[in-house]
């Protein structure tokens, strides 16, 4: 009796870890997706900075390459081309080409 009875708690020991096991994966795995998203939206907001210094810079000394911070930039027509991090970005030139 007394066997039976020590099995099902480790029984039941086991399904409770297997359980918990569980919760700590799901959960690893979102917040390792939340990491992702922020990386990304990081390295969007640093594209949205270059292309505003890129568009000013364009504005007032009509440099066709540049480079801003660590991003290259070649205007071509109204379009930025942003080479950053060995990553090709497109964006529209703020300021109208002349």
């Amino acid at each position: 009796m007394i066997k039976r009875q020590s099995a099902t708690i480790l029984v039941s020991t086991i399904i409770i870890m297997g359980v918990l096991s569980g919760v700590f994966l799901l959960q690893n795995v979102a917040f390792n997706a939340q990491l992702r998203a922020r990386s990304e939206l990081i390295e969007l907001t640093v594209i949205d900075n270059i292309q505003l210094q890129a568009s000013l810079k364009y504005s007032q000394q009509k440099a066709h390459n540049q480079t801003v911070g660590e991003a290259n930039v070649i205007v071509t027509g109204d379009k930025l081309l942003i080479n950053y991090n060995g990553t090709r970005y497109t964006r529209q030139l703020l300021v109208k080409p002349t």
